[in-house]
This record gives C-alpha cells, sequence and structure tokens, in this order.
C-alpha cells in the first residue's frame, strides 16, 4: 500500500493505532500522524517482516501506547517467517514529537526472536 498527503488523527485500537500489517508492505509520504494510541504500536504494528517506508516530512505527534512501541510494534512470528526473510524499516526526513511507551520501545518495538 503507498499512502500520500493524509492526515491520521485521533485514532486508536489494540494492536496499531492507524495501521495494522499482515503480510503487507507500507509507504508513507507526506502524512500527519496526530494523537494516537494503541496496546502496541501506536500508528503501526507490523508481523512477519512487514516492509515500511516513512518519507518526505512525515510528522508523527503525540504516540502513545500502553504496551510496546509507541509509533510502531513489529513482531516475527518464527513459525511463519521465512529464514531469508528480514525487517526493512526506513525512514527519513521525518519529525517525531512526543512519542511514548508504558513498557518497552518509546518510539519502535522490533522482535525478531
Amino acid at each position: 500500500m503507498t499512502d500520500s498527503g493524509s492526515s491520521y488523527l485521533n485514532n486508536a485500537a489494540l494492536d496499531g493505532g492507524v495501521f495494522y500489517l499482515d503480510y503487507s508492505s507500507l509507504t508513507l509520504s507526506d502524512a500527519t500522524m496526530d494523537t494516537n494510541y494503541a496496546v502496541n504500536g501506536g500508528i503501526f504494528s507490523g508481523y512477519d517482516k512487514t516492509p515500511l517506508v516513512i518519507d518526505q516530512t512525515t510528522v508523527i505527534i503525540n504516540t502513545i501506547t500502553l504496551g510496546k512501541g509507541g509509533i510502531g510494534y513489529f513482531n516475527e512470528n518464527p513459525a511463519f517467517s521465512s529464514t531469508t526473510d528480514t525487517f526493512t524499516i526506513s525512514i527519513s526526513d521525518t519529525t517525531v514529537t512526543s512519542s511514548a511507551s508504558d513498557l518497552e520501545g518509546g518510539s519502535f518495538y522490533i522482535n525478531t526472536n
């Protein structure tokens, strides 16, 4: 999925306050994320080595989780993942303000088992 120029405000979910990615990829550019919440991954939650690209003046403000990964929570399931796959997360030209997690990873939590 590719998304450009969107705003995501005041969203909430159990995993991934805005995006839940499972066996999928996301390229996000020129976007604004403001006041999004989740138990894990305030904006993004990804499983099984999901590719994520955040680029071109994406602004992330006030993301909060009660669990892990204030902005993103990425967790590999070794039962279903190929040993040759890797997590790919690319972030450039991005501003992050006020990202918090109650447990681990104030911005990102990545578990590759």
